[in-house]
């Protein structure tokens, strides 16, 4: 195993979770993008905010603007060290000037809970439980979904279970 330091993973990890948030806003029109199909508003571009009539700031214009912006942080990443001091407004007091390694792992960590992430027995996140619906893409990445390899069947059967085991509590 070789050993790398933080940095190298942070700046690791960031990317690969942006890639499968990528890949799950991929090939979808604009309106399956920001069909939101939960009570609560939440659509692929992310959840909606407490005030639905001004926090539009997750209705993206153009999906490739997040791109982008994803582009300019990774070579601020790169070109700082992970002790430099930056400003982010609207983190209440002194977390407003974090150093570069908590907004990584920051994002880190909201980037995996928007994408969510499928293991071996497929569980799955955010942008999972809103895509499926829409055409049943599920999983990491195509080609390595990390979904059991099932039919609708196996599915269907795991569901019951699973609903009738959620009845007996």
């Amino acid at each position: 195993m070789t050993i790398t330091d933080p940095g190298t993973d942070l700046r690791r990890y960031l990317p690969d979770a942006r890639e499968a948030v990528r890949w799950k806003l991929d090939g979808l029109p604009e309106r399956d993008l920001r069909r939101p199909p939960t009570p609560t508003g939440t659509d692929l571009l992310g959840p909606a905010g407490p005030e639905p009539d001004t926090d539009t700031d997750h209705w993206a214009t153009v999906v490739d603007t997040h791109w982008a912006a994803w582009k300019h942080a990774d070579a601020t990443a790169e070109e700082l060290p992970l002790d430099a001091v930056g400003h982010v407004p609207q983190w209440p007091g002194p977390d407003a000037a974090p150093r570069l390694c908590r907004v990584l792992v920051h994002l880190v960590v909201e980037t995996e809970r928007h994408a969510g992430h499928a293991d071996h027995v497929g569980h799955v996140g955010h942008a999972d439980l809103v895509r499926e619906p829409i055409d049943g893409g599920v999983g990491h990445r195509p080609g390595a979904g990390r979904m059991p390899a099932t039919d609708d069947t196996w599915w269907s059967r795991y569901r019951e279970r699973a609903v009738a085991a959620a009845g007996q509590n």
